[in-house]
């Protein structure tokens, strides 16, 4: 049993990062693979299903004893077999079989419920086989089988290829003489993945203003490019974004950018639009060329709009961060409202 978890998530200061787990699930060295060889007649090997107790190991013990692991426990591949007793009043149960020699038996009533698919296996040639376990030591022993009985069985098990287990080959002291010849298709390396080149957004021209968020959409900003720098409207150098940044280091950092492509002016009163949350609007205060972005989601009230002006201009100008509708309407010129925004 194995488990794959893989996912692209964004980071603190990337904004593609990808990571992935892989599981597997391993069962006991001595439960891997089974103690005896599969039968050399053909067989089919039945699936796995509930569990079901061998009886009579007793009567069988010097078979069974035999079989019985130094670890006092292992997997085997048995085979279930239409035993007739010589009694007619007797009806028929199912032998349970390691390398052909009986080791124990099923109940009657368990018995019935395997008998109908021995038997139509076996008028295709086929043996049932299936997996067991014993569990024991030089006096005593239980056997289980595990597979489907004849309700449970679907049409591929019953008359469908045959499932087939290989042939082991003895355990040798140096792992160099094993020939791995009939494997080789299997070991052939996979061919490395092309690396994934990460996507680069062409930086905009001067003036342009964008809009994008982090942290699955927790937070906000707009930027506006004033040179070869962006301004954002981060509170703070403390976070993934700076007040001021390259173009390439917004890129890196950022999964998806929108970039405005119309705007349109608005008086002091606003409208329903600058209203609405993470509306970006653009304006000038003393000659400055200034954004801001309303993160608040109340539609009734004139917003809480964060700006583009840094810690450094805030001390020279009379608005900073946060900023009301009122004091931007007092202090701004020339307001206008991103009308139309398209995807870079």
């Amino acid at each position: 049993m194995g488990q794959i978890w893989a996912q692209n998530y964004e980071s603190w200061d990337s904004a593609d990062n990808f990571t992935a787990i892989v599981r597997i699930r391993l069962g006991k060295p001595n439960e891997a693979l089974p103690l005896n060889d599969p039968p050399t007649v053909p067989y089919t090997l039945l699936p796995k299903s509930s569990i079901v107790q061998v009886t009579k190991e007793d009567q069988y013990s010097d078979a069974l004893l035999k079989f019985v692991p130094p670890a006092g426990y292992g997997v085997f591949c048995v085979t279930l077999h239409e035993h007739l007793p010589a009694e007619v009043r007797k009806k028929p149960y199912v032998e349970v079989r390691i390398d052909d020699e009986c080791i124990g038996e099923l109940t009657p009533a368990m018995s019935q419920r395997f008998l109908p698919m021995i038997r139509h296996l076996q008028d295709r040639g086929l043996l049932t086989a299936c997996w067991g376990d014993i569990t024991g030591s030089a006096v005593a022993a239980e056997v289980r089988v595990d597979g489907v009985k004849a309700n449970e069985a679907t049409d591929e098990v019953l008359n469908g290829d045959p499932v087939q287990i290989l042939y082991l080959i003895a355990g040798q002291g140096d792992p160099r003489q094993y020939n791995l010849r009939v494997l080789a298709s299997l070991l052939t390396p996979i061919p490395p993945m092309p690396a994934v080149l990460p996507r680069i957004v062409d930086e905009p021209p001067d003036g342009s203003v964008v809009r994008f968020s982090k942290s699955r959409g927790n937070y906000n900003y707009a930027a506006v490019r004033r040179g070869q720098r962006w301004e954002t409207t981060a509170t703070g150098d403390w976070g993934s974004i700076n007040q001021m940044m390259s173009w390439q280091e917004l890129d890196v950092r950022v999964r998806r950018f929108e970039i405005v492509r119309a705007w349109l002016p608005v008086d002091q009163r606003g409208n329903a639009q600058t209203r609405e949350q993470f509306t970006v609007i653009r304006f000038t205060i003393n000659g400055q060329y200034v954004v801001a972005i309303n993160v608040a989601d109340d539609r009734g009230g004139d917003g809480l709009w964060y700006t583009s002006i840094s810690d450094a201009a805030e001390q020279l100008l009379p608005l900073g961060d946060p900023a009301a509708w009122p004091e931007i309407t007092r202090h701004g010129q020339y307001i206008q409202v991103a009308a139309e925004w398209q995807p870079l």
